[in-house]
């Protein structure tokens, strides 16, 4: 009941749509719908007789591909509000063996993707949180 529930939940990261929305193109329904409400009505109905499933994969197929296009646009534009919001912050330029100084580190003066670790009382290392370059 538990996989079930998460199975139907919207999700931000999908468009607001649930995995099993994305992968059986019907709209949601759990077990709880079926007995409160009856049989969802708003399922499609397909007539899957031989001559029409080449019909009915390629119009589910189709929709597939529209919602599947709004999830990679809406994180397009995630992604690009992340870049937009990390120009603003001032580019540091240092290497491995340069000594810096600062009195704090702060992760408000550091764009997202890095993270400022105080390692002793003057040694800092800076690592990169997607490949784990120090």
């Amino acid at each position: 009941m538990v996989q079930t529930n998460l199975n139907q939940t919207p999700t931000a990261s999908l468009a607001s749509k649930s995995s099993m929305e994305l992968f059986t193109a019907f709209n949601p329904a759990t077990p709880l719908d079926v007995v409160v409400v009856g049989i969802n009505k708003e399922l499609r109905e397909c007539d899957w007789t031989v001559k029409d499933i080449p019909k009915n994969l390629d119009k589910l197929g189709a929709s597939l591909r529209v919602m599947h296009k709004e999830v990679l646009d809406k994180n397009a534009m995630r992604g690009v509000k992340a870049t937009k919001a990390t120009e603003k912050y001032e580019q540091y330029n240092i290497s491995e063996g340069d000594y810096v100084l600062c009195s704090r580190v702060d992760n408000r003066y550091h764009p997202k993707p890095d993270r400022v670790k105080e390692v002793g009382e003057f040694s800092v290392v800076l690592e990169h949180l997607v490949t784990h370059e120090l």
